[in-house]
Order: structure tokens, then sequence, then C-alpha cells
């Protein structure tokens, strides 16, 4: 039986190169109110993805008692800067509104898509998002905060998420190496949570999935 002692929060710090500056200021920001264990875990994470701890590149959520690492809006945008071909992006939307709620309606649609220099000249990768496939709701019918304050800015994070990784996937991980379910106990990272969200869900401002949320939402 292992009886060492566990390194210590400064330990553990000095062993990922992490400065107390940088540990307050991700704790006072992207991972406030989040365990040591989790954001240490973080730290591990955004460094096996070769981005920043800081910046909101990488976010940490718990949802139904399990905690989640899963990059965010800013990761997909520096994969594709550091790809020294992104062109830009195109937006384009729906005409048409279409109710989401009893209160809310949204374009039918939104369609990103992200430019790529080529030899020839550039390249579009579309994403177009649905909203009535997007918006997320409590069991009571109610909007997650989220849905609730920035309906239309959370359906375009979720196109531009999609887009980008479409037209930039050389500089993505492995698709199951971009959410990672963590023991909050121990900071084992575990096989997978049984439900997690997605990249886009995390950069948009959704914290939870309601208990008959489907297990698995693509990228």
């Amino acid at each position: 039986m292992n009886t060492a002692p566990r390194p210590t929060l400064s330990q553990q710090l000095v062993l990922r190169d992490t400065s107390q500056v940088v540990w307050r200021a991700l704790k006072a920001t992207t991972l406030r109110d989040v365990p040591d264990v989790i954001a240490l875990a973080a730290l591990d994470f955004a460094k096996s993805l070769g981005v920043p701890p800081l910046g909101g590149h990488i976010w940490a959520i718990e949802s139904h008692g399990a905690w989640q690492l899963t990059p965010g809006l800013k990761f997909y945008r520096l994969m594709a800067a550091r790809s020294g071909k992104w062109a830009g992006l195109e937006w384009s939307e729906a005409d048409v509104l279409v109710p989401v709620t009893g209160q809310l309606s949204l374009p039918e649609w939104v369609e990103c898509a992200a430019l790529r220099f080529t030899d020839s000249g550039t390249a579009k990768f579309p994403a177009r998002v649905y909203a009535r496939e997007c918006v997320r709701t409590k069991s009571d019918g109610g909007l997650l905060p989220a849905w609730r304050d920035h309906p239309r800015q959370m359906l375009r994070v979720r196109a531009e998420c999609l887009a980008l990784a479409t037209g930039f996937p050389e500089w993505l991980p492995r698709e199951e190496l971009r959410v990672r379910a963590i023991n909050p106990e121990t900071g084992e990272i575990l096989e997978r949570p049984p439900r997690h969200l997605s990249s886009e869900d995390i950069a948009a401002g959704i914290t939870e999935l309601e208990p008959d949320d489907v297990d698995d939402i693509p990228f």
C-alpha cells in the first residue's frame, strides 16, 4: 500500500512549471470554483493539447456529479490561426424566425463558413446549425441561463466551432482526446463521462445537461 504523502499544491505547480501568478489567475477566471485537483488536471490537458492554460482555451464543467475538461471556441480559433491558412469567416442566417420556446424565436438556422487559403485560392468549409436542434432547456421547459441571455450568440458559437473543426482538422487532436472526464477525488482521467457536453456547449456557456439528454452530442 502506498503511504507516501500527496504532494502539496505548491509542489504540484512546480512539477507543472506553473507559477502562482498563473494559478491565481486561472482560479479567478475560467477555473473559478473548480476543485484544485480538477484545475491541475486542466493544466495537464492544456499542455497535452499544446495551448496556454490562460485565455479560456480549456473549460472545466461539472455535470451530474462528473467533471469534464473540454476545449472552447478560443481553442478552435487558435488551432485555425496556427495553421497559417485561416482566411476568415463568412456568416449567413435564415430570414425566417422559428419559435423554439414559448417566449423565444430565433433564425431557423445560422451558417458559418471557415475560409482557408489553398494553392488555387480560398476554400470554404460551411457548417449550418439549426435553432431547434441546438437550444437547451431545463426539465421544466425553461431555457438554460446562457440560452436565455445570449441565444443568438450561442448559435453562432456552435456554428463557428463546427466550421473551424471542419476546415482545419489536421490541427485538432483526435476526437477521443477532445473531452476528458476526471475523477474529482484523484484527478484521474476516466474512460469517458456517462454524459458529456460538446465543445460548442461549453464555449456557449452551457453548464449542464438534463438527465433525458442523449449520451453523445457530436462535435
